[in-house]
């Protein structure tokens, strides 16, 4: 190992420069009582279990019958 990978600088100012980075970028939150989240134009809210022409449950294995159906 060198001398400056010995005394961890480089990765020490990394760890810095990462942290600012963060520390100056937009916040991902909202302020959910005054502030109401934008939604898509082509969000259609809760998900539905599709069904084919006889009325059976058309099965994807994408888990929504443990949402859709109780207990």
């Amino acid at each position: 190992m060198t001398f400056w990978e010995r005394i961890y600088l480089p990765a020490i100012l990394g760890g810095i420069v990462i942290t600012l980075r963060h520390f100056f970028r937009r916040s991902a939150t909202i302020r959910y009582p005054e502030v109401t989240r934008e939604f898509s134009a082509i969000w259609r809210g809760q998900h539905v279990l599709k069904r084919d022409e006889k009325g059976a449950e058309r099965c994807t294995a994408c888990g929504l019958c443990a949402v859709a159906l109780p207990g």
